[in-house]
């Protein structure tokens, strides 16, 4: 019998990058790289961006 701790604040995830997007997985790495963010801050970095140009483009718009 297996025993975890679910009281963690901490998650894992895993994304696989079929051979169809090895290119987005580059992109990303590369945009890491370039950041120099971890692959973690790096993700953060892009739902941040998302939700500011989200608002930004309700508030331009009407």
């Amino acid at each position: 019998m297996s025993t975890r701790n679910t009281n963690t604040p901490f998650k894992t995830i895993n994304f696989y990058f079929g051979e169809q997007h090895l290119d987005t997985l580059e992109e990303f790495d590369e945009l890491s790289r370039v950041l120099k963010r971890s692959r973690t801050g790096t993700l953060s970095y892009l739902l941040i961006h998302h939700a500011w140009y989200h608002k930004h483009n309700q508030v331009s718009l009407g």
